[in-house]
């Protein structure tokens, strides 16, 4: 036996869009599996083919060749074809933990059906792995992981290319890095290497010297005597002559012995060895050895946007009620719903959500969102009225009755709104509204929008129609469930003190007080403690010479803010629900960059930008803020800033079931591949604790932030919007090489309109005891009503599910279960102890089993009506409820 062994995997990367469209590249794909086919059937030594770790690719392939589906099945069954376990390789970073999960979980699906699936975790290319992709692999069965970027200086340490990687919750997998990432040996023996089969020069002696150099780089860093050739790159189609390679490479090598293998094998002969191998722990998001193009978390933010809605209407709202439905007698569409995940997972490959692609791509990519969110919003309509109708909604002098549905697992407080439509008479066209509780109790509303409008179907055709959005001050709705209020047309308004007072410049209710500048920046004063927050909601505008992959200044580089700007200030609603203030300002920004990219433009062009600034009634300490963008120019990056007067060495930032406490001060990053940058990705919430105060900022769909240290305190800055105009460029100075062609990407410049939400949550005490996390999550999946008029009904007028407390458990999935007839439950501990979990059922079920994220049995549990669970910290739990 030779003292080392080489496995050579056979492989493509396959970027499904990124520098041509989908159909061009599928036109490659159809091409590329013809012939592997036609290789692996005619030659028994071409022994096995990778594809990629993903599965869509055999339904892109299948849609055009389904005459070959048996012949694939052929393949795979036999283990020769290596498929999943993914349904997409995603970028990790921008999507959701339960997006995360259902992409593994379609993967198996998918491989299932043909036979087999790849119990690897494989991820060669996405840009850095977040901190719960270890417990999320374990999840599924998968105890290994292999990558190529996100080490920093923490690799100084291991000096392997091989390590125990572990998550949050201590959760860990045989980490095994590409050093030279997943192309090490692509085209051995081809002039020119990346060249297509038939048309290049095989020389064998070629072949020999670069896997004979390859291997001897390898040796320095293995933990065994195994070693990886990975056989295969972007789009690169399967070598026929390889058998014949290896077999004459073998007969010049004396110490290595090169195997056609596969990653499974690879995985099993080093844990076979049993290596002590070192552990890094935590997100790998860093740049040292290879570029990790940090700008995409700010590239064409509007699909990030539309990703985060998806996914909201998806996990908070779709299934949810359909599950509630489902135990009311309803079917459960999982047809439906399965359908529209992977219309959205569709879109998560990291040349797609990152938005690095050209602009044919990101316009595909739309219809794939929309279909999505139609097939979420439909059924979480039908679903919400199956139970309504089954509702009893009739109380004496009700004109009408809204159910509230609250999609998480602990009781809300928080304000609901609904569209309400009536048909008037001509002569008859002001409406005085009150709203009451299932008890009679008045409660506080709100009318807005109010207008007339002509008449249309459904209503009849010579009356108009009355039309407004009500927002209901809707106090402890049940978690997971409903409560019913109901609308009384009344002669005389009725008027309740709400607590909440508010002046042209100045709002304030029980908790908070912001006082409007003459700027359009706002002070935020937090009563309880006392605490100011002042100059927030400041807009700081930069130039970017940089590309889809990485922002960059100019060297003579120049920045705009908005504190010398004369805001015009209004309020424009009162209460008693909320109160809210208009602020609008004009940001004169240079047009473009100038021609030789060191300086921005002395032509300048007028962007207006207006906030609607809104604080609600009640105990409800958070500022809603919507600021609405006229992008007029080019080449520039735009932030907000939240000054905090406050002194921390990191900041808490909301990841994929969980949360990450990163350092604000980054690493010098001398001879990096990529310099650190402070710009960073979170789910939908950063914050700042000091000293029993702190500051949590929330956005919808807007993942990058920046913890940025000050003379006066830490500073914090959300990215609203980049434009830049180049999918990649070779003379940036945060990158002066190219990671993509340079090809121009107009549309990345994000001109028009834009608009985003946000909002401001200050807090007394410590992260964990203030828990910001639940007005942060009820800001982006409020409370969601549904009119209906008075009826009989079974149902009562209020009721929950189930409750999950503490609040340290949050709600990740409430869904059907994919192979038999139960409920998925799942959730996870944000926090960093072990939390004395407590499950409270209104309806008992008749088993609870314990599943991992396959959702496969691992214990039954007591099915009693409170069932007490033990988490871990940032341990994600997942239950299979029988009723």
């Amino acid at each position: 036996m030779k003292e080392w062994t080489a496995l050579l995997v056979s492989h493509t990367h396959w970027d499904r869009e990124w520098y041509r469209t989908f159909q061009g590249f599928r036109r490659l794909l159809v091409r590329l599996t013809d012939r592997l086919l036609s290789i692996m059937e005619s030659n028994p030594r071409y022994k096995y083919f990778v594809f990629d770790g993903q599965t869509i690719v055999l339904e892109d392939y299948l849609e055009i060749r389904p005459e070959n589906e048996e012949r694939l099945k052929s393949l795979v069954q036999a283990g020769r074809l290596h498929i999943g376990p993914w349904y997409v390789l995603p970028d990790e970073f921008l999507v959701s933990g339960e997006s995360l999960v259902r992409n593994l979980l379609i993967g198996h699906l998918i491989s299932e059906k043909f036979g087999r699936t790849m119990k690897v975790g494989y991820l060669p290319d996405p840009f850095g792995h977040v901190a719960q992709l270890p417990q999320i692999l374990q999840g599924f069965g998968i105890k290994s992981f292999m990558f190529h970027r996100g080490l920093g200086d923490e690799w100084d340490n291991i000096r392997s290319t091989e390590f125990w990687w572990e998550g949050l919750d201590g959760s860990k997998v045989l980490a095994i890095y590409q050093i030279h990432g997943y192309c090490n040996a692509a085209g051995i023996g081809y002039e020119p290497a990346f060249g297509e089969p038939g048309t290049v020069k095989v020389d064998f002696d070629i072949a020999l010297q670069r896997v004979k150099a390859e291997i001897e780089d390898l040796k320095k860093y293995a933990s065994t005597r195994y070693l990886l050739l990975n056989n295969g790159c972007d789009h690169l189609e399967p070598q026929p002559e390889l058998p014949d390679m290896i077999d004459y490479i073998n007969s010049k090598l004396e110490d290595v012995e090169v195997v056609h293998s596969k990653f499974e094998e690879l995985v099993e002969k080093i844990l076979s060895e049993n290596p002590k191998l070192g552990i890094i722990k935590g997100e790998l998001h860093w740049g040292r050895y290879h570029p990790l193009l940090l700008g995409v978390f700010s590239t064409r933010l509007y699909l990030k946007q539309e990703n985060f809605r998806t996914q909201i209407a998806l996990e908070k709202y779709a299934e949810p009620l359909c599950s509630l439905a489902y135990l009311k007698g309803k079917p459960y569409e999982g047809a439906f719903l399965l359908k529209a995940w992977k219309y959205l997972i569709s879109n998560h490959p990291h040349d797609s959500i990152c938005g690095c692609s050209v602009d044919e791509v990101h316009r595909d990519m739309l219809p794939r969102f929309a279909a999505a969110r139609q097939i979420a919003d439909i059924h979480f309509e039908e679903a919400a009225n199956f139970i309504v109708r089954q509702i009893g909604v009739k109380k004496e002098g009700a004109q009408a009755g809204v159910v509230v549905f609250n999609p998480h697992s602990w009781v809300v407080s928080d304000i609901a709104k609904v569209h309400i439509e009536y048909p008037v008479s001509p002569d008859r066209t002001i409406r005085n509204i009150v709203v009451r509780d299932e008890t009679g109790k008045v409660v506080l509303s709100q009318l807005q929008n109010v207008k007339i409008t002509p008449p249309r179907h459904p209503h009849p055709l010579n009356q108009l129609v009355w039309e407004c959005d009500l927002a209901i001050l809707a106090e402890n709705v049940p978690p997971l469930g409903y409560k019913t209020y109901y609308i009384e047309e009344v002669r005389e308004p009725r008027r309740l003190s709400s607590l909440l007072e508010a002046t042209p410049t100045s709002l304030e209710n029980a908790y908070i007080r912001v006082d409007v500048n003459p700027n359009g920046t706002i002070d935020i004063t937090d009563k309880r403690s006392g605490q100011v927050y002042k100059g927030c909601n400041l807009f700081e505008d930069t130039e970017d010479i940089g590309d889809e992959y990485n922002y960059s200044p100019a060297i003579n580089s120049q920045t705009i803010t908005s504190a010398g700007a004369k805001a015009n200030i209004s309020l424009i609603e009162r209460g008693p629900v909320s109160a809210t203030i208009k602020v609008e300002m004009i940001l004169y920004l240079p047009a473009e960059i100038e021609e030789g990219r060191t300086s921005r433009s002395k032509e300048f062009v007028a962007c207006p930008i207006t906030s609607y600034i809104t604080l609600p009634a009640g105990q409800i300490p958070r500022v809603d803020i919507e600021t609405i963008i006229e992008n007029r120019a080019k080449d520039h990056r735009l932030r907000v800033h939240f000054p905090t007067n406050l002194y921390a060495n990191e900041v808490i930032a909301d990841v994929q079931y969980g949360v990450i406490r990163r350092k604000i001060q980054i690493p010098k990053g001398e001879g990096w591949i990529e310099k650190p940058v402070g710009t960073k990705a979170m789910q939908s919430f950063v914050a700042l604790e000091s000293r029993g105060l702190g500051l949590c900022v929330v956005s919808e769909g807007l993942p990058e932030y920046e913890a940025i240290d000050t003379p006066n305190g830490v500073e914090l800055a959300l990215t609203l919007l980049r434009s830049v105009g180049w999918l990649s460029r070779g003379d940036l100075l945060t990158r002066p090489y190219n990671a993509g062609p340079q090809y121009p990407t107009p549309e990345a410049q994000c001109l028009g309109t834009h608009k985003v939400r946000y909002a401001i949550i200050p807090f007394v005490n410590s992260f964990e005891d203030a828990k910001p996390w639940v007005l942060a999550h009820q800001f982006n999946a409020p409370l969601k009503p549904i009119i209906t008029l008075p009826h009989e009904g079974t149902l009562p007028e209020e009721f929950s599910l189930l409750r999950i407390e503490p609040q340290e458990l949050v709600l990740s999935a409430l869904k059907k279960a994919e192979k038999e007839d139960a409920l998925v439950l799942r959730f996870y501990n944000i926090a960093s102890y072990e939390v004395d979990g407590k499950i409270t059922f209104t309806e008992v079920p008749k088993k609870v089993v314990l599943a991992n994220l396959l959702e496969e049995d691992q214990e039954e549990l007591n099915a009693e009506k409170e069932l007490e669970v033990k988490v871990k910290p940032f341990q994600i739990i997942t239950l299979k409820l029988y009723y």
